[in-house]
């Protein structure tokens, strides 16, 4: 596992806490300096780090074993965890470790994170190889014009990383494909099965499915993007200025990482030609207090977009569609998944032609709550 898998899995599961929450067993006899060996080795990768950055990811090997040997107690509840979360200074200058550094400090990861941290990538809701034998009409790799540059990746391998639970009903009773896809780092199963996969399958109109994209993510977003099609939780569509994302020597740090930065030339032609713009009906919900993507407020928000061919876009930042209230408080990046206006209006897009809208929904009753209504009972 990479290092800024490592960071970004305690990142996610912190806003997970006092929900359900993926459960590993750890092999017999697997001791935890042998778990940290493995999760902070680099030294394949021929990059010297700083002496900083070796210090700060030691801290971080003994927060992580404080935990797991109780030394360190987690909060019980996850509005316990929201509220010691918001005590994390909100500034670009702290590195993604020095974050997570924080994160695992104040108790913000359950005791079982070493598990946690060795299944993640090998568990089966995260596979990239999944046996789905049943040919989609029509084919995954369209073409709009005979001049159309080829795909790079084969249509079966496509295939096979979507994660398609035994429930699924290919469309029966006239239900909703919903295909969840997860952020740079984190694994599409570990990120939805224990919350969005749940409720949507629980929900007499929808069907979720989800993405596992290899590497977690983390390698060339432009093979990435032959599998997804728009992230609309904390999005990140007009890149990050904050320049302590990628820390770690350039052999370490991915390249997903490495393109998101707001000016490099990834971004500049991913947003070049309208393609800020939204290509099909959009719902972007984001915070103003995002640990990794920023800005996240006023109308140069990563995650907003724009709507120059009409289809509707809803661009909510919740700290102004719910100012002063609890659903528009301190939700980090991956905290958003259990907001509750997020999950009120990814509900009203489903049920309603278009995005989710405002003015739909009942905003004094969604306001007023601090988690999604389904944390806790699924």
């Amino acid at each position: 596992m990479r290092c800024h898998q490592v960071f970004r899995s305690i990142l996610f599961i912190s806003s997970s806490l006092g929900s359900p929450v993926p459960s590993y067993t750890l092999k017999e006899g697997h001791y935890v300096p042998d778990m940290f060996k493995q999760l902070f080795n680099t030294s394949s990768s021929g990059a010297p780090f700083s002496k900083g950055i070796y210090q700060e990811l030691s801290r971080l090997e003994a927060k992580i074993s404080d935990i797991a040997t109780g030394k360190i107690k987690p909060v019980s509840t996850v509005e316990e965890g929201l509220s010691v979360l918001s005590t994390i200074p909100h500034t670009n200058k702290q590195t993604i470790l020095q974050k997570a550094i924080d994160v695992v400090s104040l108790g913000l990861v359950p005791t079982t994170i070493i598990d946690i941290l060795d299944g993640i990538t090998n568990h089966e809701i995260n596979s990239i190889a999944n046996n789905n034998t049943r040919n989609p009409s029509p084919g995954i790799h369209p073409t709009k014009s005979f001049y159309d540059a080829h795909y790079d990746i084969p249509e079966p391998t496509l295939r096979s990383a979507i994660h398609i639970p035994s429930t699924f009903s290919y469309g029966k009773n006239n239900k909703i494909p919903i295909l969840l896809v997860p952020g740079t780092a984190d694994p599409a199963g570990s990120t939805y099965h224990f919350n969005y996969a749940k409720i949507f399958a629980a929900h007499p109109h929808t069907d979720p499915v989800w993405v596992n994209i290899p590497g977690n993510s983390l390698g060339d977003i432009q093979s990435n993007a032959d599998r997804k099609v728009v992230m609309a939780v904390s999005g990140d569509f007009h890149g990050t200025v904050i320049e302590t994302l990628c820390m770690l020597a350039e052999p370490v740090c991915s390249p997903a990482v490495q393109q998101q930065g707001y000016d490099t030339k990834f971004i500049r032609a991913l947003r070049g030609g309208d393609g800020d713009s939204a290509f099909v009906p959009t719902t972007s919900v984001y915070s103003g207090y995002d640990f990794v993507v920023q800005p996240q407020t006023g109308e140069w928000a990563s995650a907003a977009l724009g709507d120059v061919r009409g289809v509707g876009v809803s661009n909510v930042q919740v700290q102004v569609a719910c100012a002063g209230r609890a659903a528009g408080g301190f939700y980090s990046h991956s905290a958003m998944l259990i907001n509750p206006l997020a999950y009120a209006l990814f509900v009203d897009a489903l049920m309603h032609d278009g995005p989710g809208r405002l003015e739909r929904i009942d905003l004094n009753t969604v306001c007023r709550e601090l988690l999604a209504p389904w944390v806790g009972r699924i």
